[in-house]
């Protein structure tokens, strides 16, 4: 049943709104993404914020956290062991690139990133791209940004709980099953492929990121 927001949801929505605005904002104050996430991190940690319960890690179940080793494990060896550039390899060899078709590009560019997204988890996934970038940028006629910023649909279009290990001890510390977070997780990220991915590339070709080609 709906009901008002008890005082700790309403102090974390402000923690968010503040974090997503300093996000947004950063081309003016140049303050890392990175810092003002930790920043967020701390304050929603800090005992004075209230904003956590006072035995959440005496309680904590350290089962995840061995999950998320292994999942950081397996980003790591897909990226030194070179199966994440093979993979890429494959997937370049079929993806229809080429100069001008900026559209396209960026749906090629998208799906390749959502695909490998899923196999080397989200923190794997910029280790294997980033190194094709040159390469991409050659196939595409974009500049490399533009390349290496198709990488951020990947990140806000996770399907399932394990691409994502912070996601994973939330579920643990909020006991939240996954299969009850993939149900969520599922047709959010259709919507943001379906909606949000095609008003990114309108936006981006508005801010003339894809050079000559846009």
């Amino acid at each position: 049943a709906l009901s008002a927001w008890p005082p700790e949801a309403r102090r974390l929505a402000v923690v968010l709104v503040i974090t997503l605005a300093f996000w947004t904002t950063d081309v003016v104050h140049h303050v890392s993404p990175a810092w003002v996430a930790l920043a967020a991190a701390l304050i929603c940690l800090w005992p004075a914020a209230r904003l956590m319960p006072a035995d959440s890690f005496s309680r904590l179940n350290f089962a995840p956290m061995f999950y998320i080793a292994g999942v950081l494990g397996v980003a790591a060896l897909v990226s030194s062991s070179g199966l994440g550039v093979v993979l890429a390899d494959r997937l370049l060899a079929v993806l229809p690139l080429a100069p001008g078709a900026d559209a396209g590009n960026f749906a090629s560019l998208s799906a390749l990133a959502c695909a490998l997204g899923t196999v080397t988890t989200m923190p794997g996934l910029p280790a294997v791209l980033t190194p094709l970038a040159g390469r991409l940028a050659e196939a595409t006629g974009w500049p490399i940004d533009a390349v290496v910023m198709t990488q951020v649909i990947a990140f806000s279009s996770v399907w399932l709980p394990y691409q994502v290990p912070p996601l994973v001890v939330g579920l643990q510390m909020g006991e939240v099953r996954a299969r009850d977070a993939a149900r969520l997780m599922v047709p959010m990220t259709a919507l943001s492929l379906i909606l949000l991915a095609p008003l990114a590339y309108l936006w981006w070709r508005m801010a003339g990121l894809f050079g000559a080609g846009g």
